[in-house]
């Protein structure tokens, strides 16, 4: 029996249904006209989970099974929009409580990737999760193979620059002077990165090749321990102004485990960002196109006593030479994380004295909690476990 909904209505009711996997599958099973559009949105996005160890080689794996399933209904790999591969550490099994590892497996020995990536011809994002370890030559290669790929995650692997120049994704990469590569990503959109002494001038590169297009720009600096103070007082800065279609500046840990680490770490941050004062001739051109540029300095709970009066009395001081530019600037933490700084009772009063004259300008905004009363769901509230500064300016003529 054929449904009296016209096709179109009933393909707006499952893409209704989209984000519930269960709707959907029961929408599969109602009707054979449901099964194409239901079908598009079940297999949108795909998870894959790489163990770490099998029972044998030739056990079957999360890979495999996809493979099989494309193998007796080919259709259905043009579906994949988004591909997620994790590698997990899991033993191959447990015996009357007894580990048993079995066999090495891992991304190393997961053949199975590098045929997907010749059978998902609409595959346009890659999210791929390691376990801190090199990735496979073949794999990197493989993502050369999508002709519409345009978003590649790659999170706690090792990748040489020199492969990734094989992937369409990165075909504009080019060789650099010196060692390694200069990156030149001329329709970069947004970028996260975390970078060092020596990879602040691999980014200064890298940000010149893309400053027409980037919108947004995560910068996470790296444990300062593993830097010596000269590394960290040579740092070059970076080019912000230039970056004509930036709308999101995010600067994460600009602190040391010392207080000389801490100094170096944060006159290089202002000597970033001085860049986006109004006076800056050299850098006029940062206001041509720009409406609205949100800066976050976001400086975690264990890291965040190290500041004090004078740090935010120095960014206190490039706020103002921001005006008339300068929308907002709102301060958020917890009363914990400045005990070394300031007086708990006093916290308040303390960032409103070292803001004087964003406080003048009526453009701060303080917002202080105190930790005793955070919930489990704020966890991830950003500022509840640390001092996260938000700024926004305008960046219009």
């Amino acid at each position: 029996m054929h449904p009296h909904l016209p096709a179109e209505l009933t393909d707006l009711i499952i893409d209704a249904a989209s984000q519930d996997r269960e709707s959907l599958k029961a929408c599969a099973l109602a009707h054979r006209s449901f099964l194409p559009r239901s079908q598009q949105h079940l297999f949108k996005e795909i998870s894959l989970i790489i163990p770490s160890h099998l029972v044998s080689t030739s056990a079957s794996t999360s890979t495999r099974r996809l493979l099989d399933i494309f193998a007796r209904s080919p259709h259905l790999a043009d579906c994949v929009r988004i591909l997620r591969i994790d590698e997990c550490l899991r033993p191959a099994r447990r015996v009357l409580g007894r580990v048993v590892w079995g066999e090495p497996h891992g991304l190393a020995r997961e053949t199975g990737i590098v045929q997907l990536m010749h059978i998902l011809p609409e595959l346009e994002h890659i999210a791929l999760t390691g376990r801190d370890k090199a990735l496979p030559p073949s794999i990197v290669r493989a993502f050369a193979i999508p002709t519409v790929l345009h978003v590649l995650e790659l999170v706690k692997v090792t990748v040489p620059v020199s492969l990734l120049q094989e992937v369409r994704l990165l075909r504009a990469l080019a060789p650099g002077r010196d060692e390694g590569y200069y990156l030149n990503l001329s329709a970069l959109l947004s970028l996260g990165v975390s970078i060092s002494q020596r990879m602040a001038t691999y980014l200064c590169g890298l940000l010149y090749g893309c400053k027409d297009t980037l919108r947004q720009l995560d910068v996470w600096i790296i444990d300062a321990s593993i830097m010596t103070l000269r590394d960290l007082t040579s740092m070059h800065r970076l080019p912000f102004a230039e970056l004509v279609q930036l709308e999101e500046l995010t600067v994460r840990s600009p602190t040391g485990v010392t207080d000389r680490y801490t100094r170096a770490l944060w006159v290089w941050l202002l000597q970033s960002l001085d860049t986006l004062c109004v006076g800056d001739i050299v850098h006029g051109m940062l206001y041509r196109a720009r409406k609205t540029l949100k800066i976050t300095i976001d400086i975690s709970y264990y890291r965040s006593s190290v500041l004090d009066v004078v740090h935010y009395a120095q960014l206190d001081g490039l706020l103002a030479r921001m005006h008339p530019k300068l929308r907002s600037c709102t301060v958020r933490g917890n009363s914990r994380a400045q005990t070394r700084t300031f007086p708990v009772h006093e916290i308040r009063t303390s960032l409103e004295n070292c803001f004087s004259q964003a406080k003048a300008m009526g453009v701060l905004h303080l917002d202080v909690v105190d930790t005793e009363s955070v919930g489990a769901n704020d966890v991830e509230n950003p500022g509840l476990w640390g001092i996260n500064i938000v700024i926004v300016v305008d960046t219009y003529d």
